[in-house]
Order: structure tokens, then sequence, then C-alpha cells
């Protein structure tokens, strides 16, 4: 296969190569027209914007600056249209007699308001440009604009996303932080700052958290639902590109502060603050755009959960006589406060028929999280009281540099990029106790949530502690790319355009994850008499609690009688009798002499890695008459992972008497040819069809293709390495009915059927 994939580039190559020679000797009587389509009262860049020379099937797209570039335009008289959907079609003549670059800009009036006044909506402008950039996109494809996204005022930009269709957001804490496309799991979705993979914040998966990015600093927001050839396959649900704003012709200064309440828990300590600027120097070659971004967000919440287990009866008959009941209910009162900082950076430069561009973005967040909860189990009458505090700090950065470059038919793009993110969370604190006999009898579990909750007992004094402890995590992720890629475009005849793309990409992928898991013994026995001195002789108001024949550590020594925040409202359920915070957190910072390594936990899912990637592929877009494109292309992907993980026997070993293991490495190499095929029929003014068979792959969870097994005292951990990736036959059909004054209607089914 990798043979044959290589065969693949190289003939793919050599045939652009052919084509664009003899093509260059037929070029010589065709000449380049480039500019700018913007709304004619406020300027504004019309983004998606159609350009055509009348007579033929030769055509342009406005990009995200409104601007086009024309390509094969004949020597001699022309007309060229710029059509945008709620705007008067303009029509103008051209005579080109060289194959020089030409200027012609549009300036375009919405319909119906010609020489009137009216009054538009940003988001309304926003919709309009979202609508136009769909249509004239080759996939199936939605957009949401710049003024759509900044009308709004979402929290972040899952939150944007959560508005297009076949797209949900999954929330923490009541904010959205990772999306699902088409009801595929974020995992199975690519998310893109500039064309920039972003590098996944979770050590298990390849998921992203998109509460890092601000909308503010967003001038767009694709969605692409369709894979083609000249992007990467690995999106069995889709991929998402955030577009970094660039500077516009005129200076902008931009501020914006908002303030918060939350009720729920009387807090206003809520703030956002953006601040940003652009300017273009050098007769407007050199554009700049900075922005920061400071957030402040409390997202404490009340949470309730419940489990259920199906038991049969002991005359086992029809399905009424199975009995189902509640095992397990978990309350929990979580105070959030979360701290955000980012920011973006962008320098764009404007080239003689190309430019040159870097950008930079840079998130922070800063997760101060306290989980009090009761746990209770009352098919064993037993009740946990703890306490979680954990604080968690997430970077993520992107940088890349791109340039483009035309000669006339000929386009030459590609760039580096380096993306990074960086999951640390040190000393989370975990201390809880557990209650025996904790539910008064007889006890109905098919009742419901609420009864259980309200037949508890709430008897700390028949409460020990069960758990003291820290645990860390570090995850780290690194990505470096570089790709080149190049285009060419040639008009056969009036009723038939082509244009060829080929390219080449290569990554390079560090992972790293590392856990540190430590408690300290909590009976009065064994070692923990060293720590029961040391309590006591830091608190020897804990004598009159404490028996010196008991092994365990009373838990009402530490809980709090006064703790009222944890009354849900309603009432039905509550966090009682929650540690005392204060207490437990010097009970901690006296007690780090006393801690021992769980070395287990501590070793068995540490890992590290390196994934290869190279890909190559060859695309063509066919235009056929006025009505039809035809999109085929074969992309070639070989990606290589080499991880190290531990293997190791845990039965019958104590947690602090080491841990057997050694560690393994297994490298595997995967590639793959992929056919896409897209096709896009305008049968009439108001109606586009469109067909796609796509075929892409998912990869592997990092956590599932690690080397490691662990055999316990009666189960077994054990992973398989050799894991290949799920591929994927896609199929879509889509129709859109649209018109200027009634906007956009679209109809969409796909099916997905999987190789594993």
């Amino acid at each position: 296969m990798e043979i044959m994939g290589y065969k693949l580039y190289k003939l793919g190559f050599l045939f652009f190569v052919i084509v664009m020679n003899f093509n260059l000797l037929t070029a010589q009587n065709k000449g380049v027209l480039e500019g700018k389509v913007v709304d004619a009262a406020t300027n504004e860049p019309l983004i998606g914007a159609a350009i055509i020379i009348e007579g033929t099937n030769t055509g342009a797209v406005a990009d995200l600056n409104g601007v086009y570039r024309l390509t094969n335009v004949p020597f001699g008289d022309a007309i060229i249209t710029a059509k945008y959907l709620g705007y008067e079609s303009l029509s103008k003549h051209v005579n080109l007699t060289t194959s020089d670059k030409q200027d012609l800009d549009f300036e375009l009036n919405l319909i119906g308001i010609l020489n009137e006044e009216i009054v538009i909506t940003a988001q309304a402008e926003g919709q309009i440009s979202a609508i136009n950039k769909q249509l004239s996109s080759n996939t199936i494809e939605n957009v949401i604009s710049a003024k759509k996204i900044q009308e709004v005022p979402d929290a972040n930009a899952a939150e944007s996303l959560g508005r297009l269709p076949g797209v949900s957001i999954l929330r923490n804490g009541g904010e959205g932080s990772k999306i699902v496309i088409r009801g595929l799991a974020p995992k199975f979705n690519k998310v893109q700052v500039e064309g920039v993979k972003m590098a996944s914040t979770d050590s298990d998966d390849r998921s992203t958290d998109l509460s890092m990015i601000s909308p503010y600093m967003l001038e767009a927001i694709e969605v692409s639902k369709a894979a083609m050839a000249d992007k990467e396959a690995d999106v069995l649900g889709g991929s998402v590109n955030f577009v970094l704003r660039e500077a516009p012709k005129e200076t902008k200064f931009d501020v914006l502060l908002q303030g918060g309440y939350n009720k729920l828990f009387n807090n206003y300590k809520n703030y956002k603050l953006v601040i940003g600027g652009s300017k273009r120097f050098f007769n407007d070659k050199l554009g700049i755009f900075a922005q920061v971004d400071l957030e402040r967000r409390n997202r404490s919440s009340y949470e309730m959960k419940a489990t259920y287990n199906n038991v049969l009866l002991s005359n086992p008959g029809p399905l009424d006589t199975i009995d189902v009941s509640l095992t397990n209910l978990y309350i929990q009162q979580i105070s959030r406060d979360i701290k955000r900082g980012g920011g973006a950076l962008v320098l764009d430069y404007k080239l003689k028929n190309g430019s040159v561009k870097l950008s930079s973005f840079g998130s922070l967040i800063n997760k101060n999280i306290v989980n009090r909860y009761e746990d209770m189990r009352p098919t064993y009458l037993q009740q946990y009281y703890g306490l979680n505090n954990s604080v968690q700090d997430i970077k993520v950065m992107t940088n890349s540099l791109s340039i483009n470059k035309s000669y006339g038919p000929l386009k030459i793009s590609g760039g580096l990029s380096y993306s990074y993110s960086d999951n640390y969370s040190p000393d989370n604190v975990i201390f809880s106790g557990i209650e025996a006999n904790a539910f008064e009898t007889p006890l109905d579990l098919e009742a419901g949530p609420s009864y259980v909750a309200s037949k508890a007992k709430y008897n700390i004094d028949n409460a020990i502690v069960s758990e003291i402890s820290k645990d860390s995590f570090y995850t780290y992720e690194s990505e470096f790319a570089l790709n080149l890629n190049l285009e060419y475009e040639h008009s056969f005849s009036k009723n038939l355009n082509m244009k060829l793309k080929t390219g080449y990409k290569h990554k390079i992928l560090n992972k790293f994850y590392d856990r540190e898991y430590n408690k300290i013994p909590v009976s009065w026995a064994g070692h923990g008499a060293a720590f029961r001195e040391k309590i006591l002789e830091t608190y020897p108001w804990m004598l009159d609690y404490t028996s010196p024949t008991s092994s365990n550590l009373p838990y009402s020594l530490f809980a709090d009688d006064n703790y009222t925040d944890g009354v849900f409202p309603g009432g039905d359920y509550q966090v009682k009798y929650a540690p005392q915070i204060d207490l437990t957190n010097e009970i901690l910072n006296i007690s780090e002499d006393y801690y021992f390594k769980d070395y287990i936990l501590s070793n068995k899912d540490d890992y590290e890695g390196t994934e290869t990637y190279d890909a190559a592929y060859i695309m063509g877009t066919f235009n056929i008459g006025k009505k039809l494109t035809f999109i085929p292309g074969m992309r070639y992907e070989n990606n290589t992972t080499e991880y190290t993980a531990n293997r190791g026997n845990s039965s019958f070993m104590l947690w602090n008497e080491g841990y057997a293991f050694s560690d393994t490495t297994v490298k595997q190499t995967h590639n793959y040819l992929l056919p896409m095929i897209h096709l896009k029929y305008k049968p009439l003014s108001w109606l586009d069809i469109r067909l796609a068979y796509t075929h892409t792959l998912a990869r592997p969870d990092f956590s599932d293709i690690i080397p490691k097994w662990n055999i316990e005292d009666f189960a077994v951990e054990w992973n398989n390495p050799y894991l290949k990736p799920s591929l994927s036959h896609n199929y879509d059909v889509y129709l859109s009915i649209f018109q200027n004054k009634m906007g956009l209607l679209t109809l969409g089914v796909f099916t997905k059927r999987y190789i594993i």
C-alpha cells in the first residue's frame, strides 16, 4: 500500500507538470483580473461573492476579505458579473490586452433598496454572509461569520458552533466545552485554527477543549461535514476551522467590558474584558491585528446522578417481574472558579499576486474546583461524605506561517505550523468518610432518588475517615507540520474549466502523560500510628473524641456542621456534612511527611510516544457548463505510531510496596488510499444539489493503543497496541433552495458505513 501511494503521488505530480506545461503554451492570450467585492453602503467585504465571466463557466469566489482572483480571462472584450445572495448583481465591461494582472472592484447594493435608506442588523448581515459562503463552497459546509458571532454574546467558540445544524455541544459546569457533529463524539471531529490542528487537551482521546477560544478574535467559523482530498482524512464526523481576524483597511480599536451575577450562589465576580486593535502600514501592504481577552466566571452548580440495576426476581417470568432498583445516588455541590486569559496576533503582508500570513493564538485556563459530595449506596446501607479540591491549568497555542503566490493560472501555497497543549493538575485533594448503616429500614429501592435521600440518617458519629490522598496529572502534546500545494487552472472552452491541485503534508506529534498518586494511611494502626501522633499533637482537643483502642479516625472531627450552601433548589437533596475545607487543608499541609506513594496507580497508565504522518493527494475540479461541478480526488496517508508504556503485575501487591513493571515500546505503521468524489449540480437559479462520497478514518484513542497491561488479583487490563484506524464510507445528499428575498432552506441526508 505504501509503494502504491508513493507511485500515485509521483504519477499525480508528473501529470500536474505535464498539464501545466501544456497549458502554459496555450495561455498566452489570457489575462488575470483581481479585485474586491464590498457592500456599497458599508464598504464591508462580501464573503463568498461569486464573480463569473459571462458566456463561460469560468469564475471565482471572494475570500474572507472580499478579495477574488479570476484567471484565464480571454484577451479582448468581456463582461464580468458579481453576484451575492440578497444583493443586486452587478456587471462590468473589461477589455484585456495584456497578461498582467488588472484590478476590477465591485460595490453591490442590497436588493430592492437601491437609492433608499435601510437599516439592517449586524446579525442579518452575518447570516447573509454565511449563506453566500455556504453556497459558494464546493463541499458540504456551514459557516458562521464574524458579524453573527459578535452579535450574540456567546461565552466561547463552542457556544457559537452550537447554533449550526447538525452540531451539538457538550457542557461542563453549564459552559460549552466540546462539540458533537452529526451525533459523533468530539474525538471523531477535527478542530483547527487557521487550518492548524489544535493539540488535544485530553490524555485519553484526541478531542479538544473549545472553551479556550474567545469568539471575539474570530473572522469566521467553518464547519465541513464532507471531507475533500486536499484535507486530512481523520474526520468521521466533520472538521471545524476557526479563522482569525485580519486587519481591515481602516484602523480599528475595540474594547468590550462585561460583568455578571450568579444568583444561585450570590456571586458578583464575573467579568470579561476584550481589548484589540488593528492597523495597516506601508500603503496597506502590512496589516497587524492584536487582541487580548481576560475573563473570570463562576460556574458553580448542583448536580445529582442516579444509577439503577436490573435484578431478576426469584421466579423469573415476564418482563414485569424484573425489579429495577436504585443502587447509587451521587449528590454534588460543585464550586467552580474559572479564570481565562488569551490572545491572538495576526500579521499579513500583501505580495504581488500573493500574501504572507503569520498567525499566533494562545489561551490559558485556570480552574479552581471544590466538589463537596455525598455518595449514597443504599443497597449496602452505606453513605460516603467527601471533598475533592483541584486546581487545573490548561494551556493551548497554535502558530502558523503561510504563504501563497500566483503566477498567472498557477498558484503555489504552503507553510509551517506548530501547535501545543499542556494540561497540569497538581495536588488534587481527596478527603472522604464512610458511614455504615446509614439509612432507615425498611428501604424501598424502587421509590426513587428523593425517597432514598430522605431516608439517610446522617449519623456522622458512626462515620470514619476512608481516604486522604493527593493526586496529580500532567498531559503534554505538541505537533509540528509543513505542507506544500500546487494549483493550476485552465479553461479548455467556454463550457469546460478545470482546476488541478496536488500537494504534500508532513507532521510529527509528540504525546506524554504522567500521574502521581499519594495517600495517607487513615488507620491509627501500622503506618498510621505516626500520623495519629502528629494529628493529636497539633490538635489536642481531638483527644476527647478519639478512642485509644480504635484503629479508625472519626469523620465527625472534620465535618462542617454549619455548611448550608449544599441545599439544592426545591430542598429534595442536600450535601449536609461536607468536610471543613480549612481544617482539611491544614491537615494536608502538616501531613506531607506521612504520604505514601501508590506505586500501582502512579505507574500503570503513564506513557509517551511519537506519531509521524505523511500525506499526498491529487484532486481535480471540473466545471462542466454553467450547472455542473465534478470534483474527484485521491488521498494517500501514512501514519507511524511509536508508544512506550508500562506492563506490570499488581496481583497480591500492596499499594505502597512498589510495582513490578517494565516499559515496552511498540511501533506500528498504517497507510491508506482514500478516494473522495463530490458533485455539485445547479439545475435552476434557486436550486443547489450536492452529492458526495468520501472515505475517511478515525485513529484509535491514545489510551487504547499504548502497549499497557496490568494483572490484578481478579482482573486483567490489557491494551491492544496493534489496533488499526477505523475506516468509514460516507455518503451525503444535500438540497438547498434559495432566493434573494427568502434566504436559504437546506435539506440533507447522510449515511456512514464503518469498517472496524
